[in-house]
C-alpha cells in the first residue's frame, strides 16, 4: 500500500511539474510542425513587449529613489510635449515629407543649400517673392518665360519699343510713343 501511495504522489507531483512547466514556463508543449506566421510572431513580440514593460515597472521605482523616478517622468513629459509639436509641424509618410508653420519659416544653411526636384518645382507666394544674391542666374533648356501684369528690367519706368513701333525726338533724344506698357526699361 506504501509503494502505491508513493507511485500514486510521484505522478501528482509530475503531473503538477509538467502542468507548471507548459502553462509558466513553456518548457513542455506541442512540438511545432509548421513555422509561425507573421501574425502569431507579432502577437508573441507584443505580449514580450507588455511584459518586459510590466517588469520594467517593478524593477524601476526600487532601484531609484523617488526624485529621480519623478525626475525621469518630467523629462519623459518634456519629450512626449516636444514630439507632439513636431507631428503637428512635421508630416512624413512613405511618399511626401510636408513642412507646416503658422508663421515665419526659416530655413538656414552654414554652407551651400540646394533644392532639387525630378519633377516640376514651384514656389509660390499670395504676397512677394524676392531672390536676393551677389549674382543670380537663370538658365532653361528650353523656352524661358517671363508673366506679370508690368516687368520691370533694372527699376524702368520707360516702355520698351518693338519692331515697327514709332518715336517722336530728334537724333540725340528719341521717345518711345508706341512701345509695350507692360515691359519698362530704364
Amino acid at each position: 500500500m506504501l509503494t502505491m501511495f508513493k507511485s500514486y504522489a510521484a505522478g501528482i507531483t509530475i503531473a503538477a511539474f509538467c502542468g507548471f512547466c507548459l502553462a509558466h514556463v513553456g518548457f513542455i508543449g506541442t512540438a511545432h510542425t509548421a513555422d509561425p506566421t507573421v501574425g502569431q510572431l507579432a502577437m508573441e513580440i507584443s505580449t514580450l513587449k507588455t511584459r518586459i514593460n510590466q517588469l520594467e515597472s517593478r524593477v524601476l521605482p526600487k532601484t531609484g529613489t523617488a526624485s529621480s523616478a519623478s525626475s525621469v517622468d518630467t523629462a519623459l513629459a518634456i519629450l512626449q510635449k516636444d514630439v507632439a509639436a513636431m507631428k503637428q509641424v512635421l508630416q512624413v509618410s512613405a511618399s511626401s515629407v510636408t513642412l507646416k508653420s503658422a508663421g515665419a519659416l526659416v530655413l538656414q544653411a552654414g554652407g551651400q543649400a540646394s533644392l532639387e526636384a525630378v519633377g516640376a518645382l514651384k514656389l509660390k507666394s499670395a504676397s512677394s517673392t524676392e531672390l536676393d544674391a551677389a549674382k543670380i542666374e537663370l538658365k532653361s533648356s528650353g523656352i524661358a518665360t517671363i508673366r506679370g501684369t508690368t516687368i520691370s528690367l533694372n527699376n524702368g519706368s520707360r516702355p520698351v519699343a518693338f519692331l515697327g513701333g514709332r518715336t517722336a525726338g530728334n537724333a540725340a533724344s528719341q521717345l518711345i510713343t508706341d512701345g509695350s506698357t507692360s515691359v519698362l526699361v530704364p
